[in-house]
Order: structure tokens, then sequence, then C-alpha cells
């Protein structure tokens, strides 16, 4: 018999440049991970805090992609001009799901942006652009040759969800962001960090709130990748 195919429910953010029609979408690469890795997809565009809690009563899990900048304003800080201009919908809508996703045990994985608006959750901060603020003195935000470009190495926990589902404690990732995680919220331990001290993974304890700054659903070419998924989607089907 084959394995269940749990149903994943995958944010999206606003597209379109300005004064084009406005448009919801996602980087197709997310979808077809999860379809790879033995789940069905369903995008969850942003609503209500309340109605987008609603849908998660009908998923298995919950995956956080990236996108813009979360809002300064949802961990008490001032906005830098480096940050990006607020989508306060979609900080509300992502951080009442998070919230919902933890409390009734509901796996969840959160990529680039969604590691920090999973941290804003739960209590934690961010560094607005680690560069301004001198978290570190690369960039971070490389896709010079495109997004599946590998930046630079990661080092990975021992013992981790994320050490033990990639077999590795070393992994090559690609770098598409300026912003990071400074204060790790409560709840969260970090499982890798970059060769400059950036924070690249986090997760809960049990390993069903999992976190990469990279995106993997661009490294299909990585194995480390493609067991982040499978890793995912097996929580979920469990």
């Amino acid at each position: 018999m084959a394995a269940r195919r749990p149903l994943i429910g995958i944010t999206v953010g606003g597209t379109g440049a300005p004064g084009q029609r406005a448009r919801y979408g996602t980087d197709q690469a997310y979808v077809r991970s999860i379809q790879d890795a033995g789940g069905n997809a369903v995008l969850l565009p942003p609503r209500s805090a309340a109605a987008s809690v609603m849908l998660l009563e009908s998923l298995d899990a919950l995956l956080l992609t990236g996108g813009s900048d979360v809002d300064p304003a949802t961990y008490g800080a001032e906005r830098r001009p480096e940050t990006d201009a607020p989508d306060p919908i979609r900080d509300a809508a992502e951080i009442a799901m998070i919230r919902r996703a933890i409390r009734v045990h509901m796996p969840v994985a959160a990529i680039c942006r969604g590691q920090q608006v999973l941290n804003v959750a739960l209590g934690g901060d961010l560094f607005q652009d680690i560069v301004a603020e001198g978290a570190s003195a690369e960039r971070h935000d490389v896709r010079d040759n495109g997004r599946g470009q590998i930046i630079h190495p990661v080092d990975v926990e021992a013992g981790s969800w994320l050490a033990d589902t990639t077999r590795a404690r070393s992994l090559r990732v690609n770098s598409l962001h300026h912003q990071a995680v400074r204060r790790v919220a409560r709840g969260l331990r970090v499982s890798a960090t970059s060769p400059d001290g950036i924070i690249e993974g986090l997760e809960s304890p049990d390993g069903r709130v999992v976190a990469v700054q990279s995106h993997p659903e661009e490294l299909g070419g990585e194995a480390w990748a493609r067991r982040f998924f499978r890793g995912f989607v097996s929580a979920a089907r469990g």
C-alpha cells in the first residue's frame, strides 16, 4: 500500500511590481519539493489571523516560505532604511498560524523569512541588516549566478533534527538573505551556524519545528536538501 500523502500548507505573499495588478504567489520550487518528498501542497494566501488559523484544521503540517522582511514593529524595533516596507497582513497571519500549529503539535518547517518570522512569533528578534548592524562583514544576499548558487558551508549541531535528518554535520548552502535571527526565542535552539556566526538553523527540542536560513527548495542537487523535505513530510504523515 502506498504511503499516505499528507497535506502541507505553504504560505504565500504578494507579488508584482508597483502599478501592476496585485497577485499572490510563491516559487514553484517549494511545491515541487513537497510533492517530490511525498506530500500534497496547499497554498495559503494571507488572510486575517483568525481565518488563517482556521485553515490549519484541514492540514497535516505548515511550511513557511521566504519573502519580504518581517515588520520590525512585531518585535518592538524601529524600521531601518535597509528593511522592506511592511506587509502587516502576512505577518499577522503567519504569526497566528505558527502559534496555533505549535499549540496543537503540528509539524512546522520554516525557510529564510520563515525562520525569521518563526523566531519573532515566539518572542525573539532579528538583525534587520547583518552588515549594517555589524553582525557580519560578509553579505549573505548573494544570487549573482542564480538562487541555487552555493555560497558557503553551514556547521550543524550534533544530535539536532537537522543533523540526524540530513545525515551531515556540514551543509553546502545558498544564501539569499540580508536579515537574520539575533536573540533566539524561548522554545527554540540553534541547530546550524555559518562560518561568520550567523544563525542558519533553529528547531524545537522535539524536532517538530525546524527552520533553515538557506533555501533547500532551490538545492535539489544536494542530498541534504532532499532529506530535509523527506524528513518534514514524514513527520507530517506521522
